[in-house]
């Protein structure tokens, strides 16, 4: 007799098996794919499962049904959550336990987290998919289409650009508490990223990341943003956004050398850029900046105006 499942939105003490989820089943499917040879099963303790616990919180904390689990019995089998902000969807999960793996189980949790993403009203569809070509299946049937890959870029002892002072920009600190500067910078998202995200940027705030306004020097209308922060194990830039295409270099000069007055010295740093987005990869590279991997990005329609941007990371972009 076939094993009766249950699919409902996620317990807030089922994340942490849901972490566990992600962990072993990408660690099979890099297996399946590209042979890598895992030495040892993948530990309670490991960072990318804390990490994952930590993605999967926040998203339940939007709202317990933006995660979805499948139970065979009590045991937490698949994980699907999504991040859905004003009208944009993302999956940010879809994984099943190997053990549990052709059974149909992450089509019908993709089928029910995409049904909150239409339920809240969303319009705007798209997620970062890894080669897998049943995972690549699922997603073409679902009506998303592939669009030119993220680029995950690392420099572990970077060479930042000195300060400039001829950019014809001015500074204006990120402050949560200063509303004026956060609306702009939320009409700023919404131009280049596609939506706006008030809680995102107000978490990074807190959480010790540090960002400026910018402004044009002439005319002192918006020309763009960035963030940085040094916490963790490596600093990351981004999110960085241009409203003119043509300003996205300088405006990544600026997230570039706030990197450099991290007082943590030898840091590694890294920044995820949009296929789209030419024009990082020049100075990124003069930086020292170099690709780590791609990731397939696929999407109902155009997400924002990723030739001038590069994300906060590739969950929430």
């Amino acid at each position: 007799m076939a094993e009766e499942l249950t699919y409902r939105p996620a317990r807030s003490d089922e994340l942490a098996a849901a972490a566990r989820v992600y962990v072993l089943a990408d660690n099979d499917t890099d297996q399946r794919l590209h042979g890598r040879s895992l030495d040892e099963v993948p530990r309670p303790d490991d960072g990318e499962e804390t990490a994952a616990r930590d993605d999967l919180a926040l998203l339940h904390a939007d709202a317990p049904d933006r995660v979805w689990v499948a139970l065979r019995g009590d045991e937490v089998v698949g994980v699907a959550a999504a991040a859905i902000r004003e009208r944009h969807w993302h999956l940010v999960y879809l994984f099943v336990v190997p053990e549990a793996q052709g059974r149909g189980i992450g089509r019908e949790l993709l089928e029910r987290i995409h049904a909150v993403g239409i339920a809240a009203g969303c319009d705007l569809f798209s997620l970062q998919a890894s080669d897998d070509p049943k995972a690549l299946t699922r997603y073409l049937a679902l009506g998303l289409g592939p669009h030119p890959p993220s680029i995950d870029l690392r420099a572990p002892a970077p060479t930042f650009p000195p300060p400039r002072v001829d950019d014809g920009l001015e500074s204006h600190p990120l402050d949560p508490d200063d509303a004026a500067v956060m609306a702009t910078v939320g009409d700023i998202d919404r131009l280049v990223r596609g939506v706006r995200r008030p809680q995102d940027l107000r978490r990074w705030l807190a959480a010790g990341a540090a960002g400026s306004l910018l402004t044009r020097r002439d005319t002192g209308a918006p020309a763009g943003y960035y963030l940085v922060s040094d916490r963790g194990e490596q600093g990351r830039i981004g999110p960085v956004a241009a409203i003119d295409e043509e300003r996205f270099a300088a405006v990544l000069a600026r997230a570039l050398v706030a990197a450099a007055a991290s007082p943590r010295a030898g840091l590694a740093w890294r920044i995820d850029v949009p296929g789209e987005n030419r024009g990082a990869i020049a100075p990124l590279f003069a930086a020292g900046f170099r690709p780590r991997r791609l990731s397939n990005v696929f999407a109902s329609a155009p997400i924002g105006r990723f030739d001038r941007y590069a994300y906060h990371d590739e969950d929430l972009l």
